[in-house]
């Protein structure tokens, strides 16, 4: 993982004052959600492969969205999909996203490179 310094550096430099970020797991993994103190954007959760935040939009809409990055085992990612579904059924507005995951057998595709 970048130190904290250099990710707070890189993020200024973008224009972001405000930022949450996951583990890498060697090669793998980690994520970094950046925001400007302009933006309400609070975090509600995050571990090692999302990070799950609520925000305002334009609109002064409130909504949560989560940031996710797969696991990399199929039999890893079965925690990635429990935790959609609760938090699916916990969310108002959600039950189309539910019904869609409900219905649906969705595969995890592998990366593969040269």
């Amino acid at each position: 993982m970048l130190q904290l310094s250099t990710t707070a550096n890189i993020f200024s430099n973008l224009g972001y004052d405000r930022f949450s970020e996951t583990n890498v797991e060697g090669k793998s993994g980690g994520e970094i959600l950046g925001w400007n103190k302009a933006i309400n954007c609070s975090i509600l959760e995050v571990s090692n492969n999302w990070i799950h935040a609520e925000s305002i939009s334009i609109q002064r809409v409130p909504f949560m969205f989560t940031c996710l990055y797969g696991y990399p085992g199929v039999s890893e990612g079965v925690r990635l999909w429990e935790f959609l579904r609760q938090k699916c059924s916990t969310l108002n507005g959600a039950s189309e996203f539910k019904t869609f995951m409900d219905s649906t057998t969705l595969i995890d595709l592998h990366g593969q490179g040269n």
